[in-house]
């Protein structure tokens, strides 16, 4: 199998299908990017000139991997960039990685490191990102949302049971698999905050973060990662965002007033709108956690599935080890 994939990457390279931001890879490597390579190639992996999509501190490239018999997604971050991310964020993000272990979250298969790069082996997820899907569907229906907000609460649960928050929770960073699972990625900004812990690092997009994050005040917890959520499922159900981000202080009047208007294009069950309005609640203390959104009455009779892999979800592996020994500080 590695030998026809080989031939085949080789064979779609010489006929030049390159995207225009992989030109860079041909024509004009510098030292680093060519170490990476031979890096790359060191521990069998195959790099291919596609970019699978790219961020402010990293692009994601497509490869295959020999070891594991896969194709994977190779997230590259740019070690010569001497920012905030990369001395702070980063560290963290390795940590937790490659302890992961859950069905909904995209697995870490390998950390490389080379001169002026790292580059984290993950999951290839195949079908793309929420976003994409529900431009393409205009909305979810219901019986879908429902379905991917469970595995994406199983997944918060795990990542409690673990004490790390997200922090960058949004319909980019949720992926889908062929069958349709979602699959949790892009730790980026992810940190190990046990219970008592408080952070007051703003992270996120302005459009999903929570009001205690956009009003600059410290915050606990999970807390942030369940707000995330519930904006993710009122995108889910209505293909429009809650809160208009391009106008900050009118989005934060909404918020503390908790006024979530609903497109009357598109019918949302009230059931529905009630656990949103849990999720958005502006008062973190009182705010739904991840059991509270299970027994609520638009979820508690939904069961836990992964498509594909039989009708019940496959166990759980929890993790012995902490993706630190310290606390880190913000």
């Amino acid at each position: 199998m590695v030998q026809n994939i080989q031939r085949s990457l080789l064979k779609e390279d010489a006929n030049n299908n390159y995207d225009e931001n992989s030109l860079d890879l041909i024509t004009c490597e510098s030292d680093a990017s060519i170490d990476l390579r031979n890096t790359l190639t060191k521990h069998d992996i195959i790099l291919r000139n596609k970019i699978l999509g790219s961020g402010c501190f990293s692009k994601v490239r497509y490869g295959f991997s020999k070891k594991e018999d896969k194709f994977v997604a190779i997230k590259q971050i740019d070690l010569r960039q001497k920012t905030d991310f990369v001395n702070r964020f980063l560290p963290r993000e390795l940590k937790i990685v490659k302890i992961l272990n859950h069905p909904n979250i995209v697995k870490c298969y390998d950390i490389i490191q080379s001169t002026g790069y790292v580059s984290i082996i993950e999951e290839y997820v195949e079908n793309g990102d929420l976003l994409h899907k529900i431009k393409r569907e205009k909305h979810l229906s219901n019986m879908e949302s429902q379905f991917l907000m469970r595995q994406l609460v199983e997944a918060l649960r795990y990542l409690n049971t673990l004490e790390i928050v997200h922090r960058d929770l949004k319909c980019e960073n949720i992926f889908l698999d062929r069958h349709g699972n979602m699959k949790l990625g892009d730790f980026g900004f992810a940190r190990h905050l046990p219970s008592g812990i408080t952070s007051k690092t703003f992270c996120g997009s302005k459009a999903y973060v929570a009001l205690e994050i956009l009003r600059a005040t410290m915050y606990t917890g999970q807390g942030v990662d369940i707000w995330s959520s519930g904006v993710i499922l009122y995108i889910m159900l209505t293909g429009c965002m809650p809160f208009r981000d391009s106008k900050p202080r009118e989005m934060v009047y909404y918020q503390m007033k908790r006024k979530i208007v609903y497109p009357t294009s598109v019918k949302v069950c009230d059931d529905a709108k009630n656990l949103i309005y849990e999720m958005l609640n502006p008062d973190p203390s009182v705010r739904y956690n991840c059991e509270q959104i299970l027994q609520h009455p638009w979820m508690k009779n939904v069961r836990y599935e992964m498509r594909g892999q039989g009708k019940e979800a496959p166990n759980v592996i929890l993790s012995e080890n902490s993706p630190t020994d310290e606390v880190d500080q913000d």
